[in-house]
C-alpha cells in the first residue's frame, strides 16, 4: 500500500496491522506478533557505569518499528503508543520505580510539534504501571537535529540542555524516550537526574538503533 494512501487510512479509517494491512485493534495484529518479534525483537541491554545506568528497549529500530516510531513522531498518528507501552511497562515492572521521566522537548519545538512523542508513551506507560509522571524536569535548550551529527557532536550539542526543578534524593527514576541511536540525550538527562540526588536512574525506549 503507497505510504501516502496508509497515512489516510490509519488516521481516519478503521486501525490496521502494520505487517499485513488487515483491521487490527492493535498495531501488530495476533497473527503477526510472532513474526515480527523474530525479526524486531532487541534483548540488548546497555550498562554505563559512572553513572550507573541500563539502557533497555523492546524493540529495534528499523523497518516496521521505525515506520511506527515515525508515524507517532512526524504525524501525530498514536495508534501505535499502547502497543510499545505495554512492552515497556513489562520490563520497567521488573524494578521498583518512584517516577516516569518522558524526556522532555524545548518548549518550541513542542509549541510547533504540538505533543511529545516521548511523553504521550510514557502517559500510557504510567496507566499501566501506576508510576506517576515526574514534572519538574525542562530542556531549557533548544538543540539542533541530532540526526547528521557524530556521537562526540551529539553530546556536546545536548550538554546542558535539561534543567531539574526538584530535589531528587533517594528517588529511582525511568527515562522514557521514543527511540535511542547513540544515547547522547537520555544519558545527559539522566547525568542531570543524578546531580539532583537520585538514587537510580535508568532509560527505557520504545526502540533503538542497531549497535555493533
Amino acid at each position: 500500500m503507497p505510504e501516502l494512501l496508509k497515512n489516510i487510512v490509519r488516521t481516519f479509517l478503521p486501525s490496521t496491522c502494520y505487517v499485513c494491512d488487515k483491521l487490527s485493534d492493535n498495531a501488530v495484529c495476533k497473527d503477526c506478533m510472532e513474526k515480527f518479534n523474530t525479526v524486531y525483537k532487541n534483548e540488548k541491554r546497555l550498562f554505563i557505569k559512572n553513572p550507573q545506568v541500563m539502557i533497555q528497549s523492546p524493540f529495534v529500530y528499523k523497518g516496521i518499528v521505525k515506520e511506527m516510531i515515525e508515524d507517532i513522531k512526524y504525524r501525530g498518528i498514536f495508534f501505535p503508543v499502547p502497543f510499545f507501552a505495554s512492552y515497556l511497562a513489562s520490563m520497567i515492572r521488573e524494578n521498583a520505580y518512584d517516577f516516569l521521566v518522558p524526556v522532555p522537548l524545548h518548549f518550541l519545538k513542542r509549541w510547533k510539534r504540538g505533543f511529545n512523542q516521548s511523553e504521550e508513551i510514557a502517559k500510557e506507560v504510567s496507566k499501566l504501571t501506576k508510576i506517576p509522571i515526574l514534572k519538574k524536569v525542562k530542556r531549557i535548550r533548544n538543540t539542533k537535529s541530532q540526526t547528521k551529527l557524530s556521537r562526540k557532536e551529539r553530546m556536546l550539542n545536548v550538554k546542558g540542555a535539561f534543567r531539574v526543578d526538584i530535589s531528587l534524593k533517594g528517588k529511582r527514576l525511568a527515562i522514557i524516550d521514543d527511540v535511542i541511536t547513540t544515547g547522547a540525550t537520555t544519558l545527559e538527562l539522566a547525568i542531570m537526574l543524578y546531580k539532583k540526588d537520585a538514587e537510580k536512574v535508568d532509560i527505557y525506549a520504545a526502540s533503538m538503533a542497531e549497535m555493533d
